[in-house]
């Protein structure tokens, strides 16, 4: 019989399920704050000198290991950009109107690792974000990447976590950061006027950036109104990204010729994703 893989399960002593559904995670050990917090040491893989995953002990026993932050690319995004990841919906801001059709909670369902990490960080960055910081930032001296994108899922949570962000941008002035939000968190404006940081909005008076074309050409009116904002299609559900400097599809994944939502446009940059 195959030996199952083990999960983390985490919570809070004072208030059980404020960072965490707790109800809704039927498995894995127990670990307190304290604990968890203390426990976490680096370990080096067995290829290299380079430290590679993070461990967890309990009671001076090895629990578990869970990867670095970052993963390198995944189905739509090319493999030369790295892709950070907190919890979704719980670290999302307005997203009332996306919750219930979020591909992340799809995946955190479906892949055990990715649930483990994300649990695992957004956990850290709640209880000892200091902590957090550090291993973000170990990575990030570690790798020749030079185009991050935070939040595959989850979000700009709260103002310490965005200042935590300006911060790592400040520091790593050769790397280029870039995400989407629905935070209407007025620090996003600060963190956005760094030039290696690009945060792109989901949303524009209180209207989502995707839907079919005839709700797109409408909210593109809107848009072109405000001098403020810029904004671009995206083909979303189709199996291509187009080229956008040539106007030619064949390119099958973002950050690899289409770097649209990586850099500044001098606006604020709004990606409008067509359904199909």
């Amino acid at each position: 019989m195959k030996k199952e893989k083990q999960k983390i399960f985490l919570y809070t002593e004072k208030k059980p399920g404020k960072i965490i559904d707790v109800d809704n995670l039927k498995y894995g050990k127990v670990i307190s704050v304290n604990d968890f917090v203390k426990s976490i040491k680096p370990t080096k893989s067995f290829k290299n000198d380079t430290i590679d995953k993070v461990s967890v002990y309990v009671d001076d026993k090895f629990f578990c290991a869970i990867g670095l932050p970052f993963s390198s690319g995944n189905t739509k995004i090319d493999k030369s950009c790295l892709i950070q990841s907190t919890l979704p919906v719980i670290t999302c801001p307005n997203c009332n109107k996306c919750k219930k059709s979020c591909y992340a909670l799809k995946a955190l369902r479906q892949y055990e690792d990715y649930f483990n990490k994300a649990l695992f960080y957004t956990f850290l960055i709640q209880h000892n974000i200091s902590l957090y910081k550090n291993i973000v930032e170990y990575s990030l001296l570690h790798t020749t990447k030079k185009i991050i994108r935070l939040h595959e899922s989850g979000d700009f949570m709260n103002d310490n976590y965005i200042f935590m962000w300006y911060d790592i941008a400040k520091k790593f002035k050769d790397i280029t950061f870039y995400s989407y939000t629905k935070s209407d968190n007025p620090l996003i404006s600060i963190l956005n006027s760094l030039p290696n940081m690009n945060i792109n909005y989901s949303t524009f008076e209180n209207s989502i950036n995707f839907g079919d074309e005839k709700y797109l050409s409408k909210l593109t009116e809107k848009i072109k109104k405000d001098n403020n904002f810029s904004f671009h299609y995206c083909p979303c559900g189709t199996p291509k990204v187009i080229d956008f400097e040539k106007n030619s599809p064949g390119i099958k994944f973002c950050m690899g010729v289409c770097k649209k939502c990586a850099f500044k446009t001098g606006k604020n940059n709004i990606p409008l994703f067509i359904e199909h």
